[in-house]
């Protein structure tokens, strides 16, 4: 079946008789050469080219998403630390959604807007959580 699918997609690029067979016989005769052409093929999946610059990126936007929002707490302004390390959240995630469309294809700013309003509803959540357990904690 999985030589069927190989087949196939080099029978759409127009491929035919024994340089058909030849390139499918080819490509499965290797196992980790037919996975690769089959994700490559089939998913659009292709091996990172430099890992290790894709695992420092990662780690420093981590960084800017997770820190930088908690700068406003260490001057202690009480609910104005809450709204600028908000409004610090929102527009990092936004970041995160216009670079994340260079993978994805999509517009800017569907980007923008699906990471802003996933962050919206963690926010919510997280701070109905926070209440809740003020409220619980305060029973005892």
């Amino acid at each position: 079946e999985e030589k069927q699918e190989v087949s196939e997609i080099f029978k759409k690029m127009g491929m035919s008789g024994e340089t058909l067979n030849a390139c499918v016989n080819t490509i499965t005769s290797n196992k980790e050469t037919w996975l690769n052409f089959l994700l490559k093929s089939e998913l659009g999946i292709e091996e990172p080219k430099k890992p290790l610059k894709g695992a420092l990126l990662t780690f420093i936007f981590f960084l800017m998403g997770a820190f930088i929002p908690l700068f406003p707490y260490l001057v202690n302004l009480g609910l104005i630390s809450l709204v600028i390390s908000s409004v610090l959240s929102f527009s990092m995630l936004a970041i995160a959604g216009a670079f994340k469309t260079r993978i994805t294809g999509e517009s800017k700013l569907k980007g923008m807007s699906e990471m802003v309003l996933i962050g919206l509803i963690a926010f919510v959540f997280s701070y109905g959580v926070g209440i809740f357990l003020e409220q619980f904690i305060a029973g005892f």
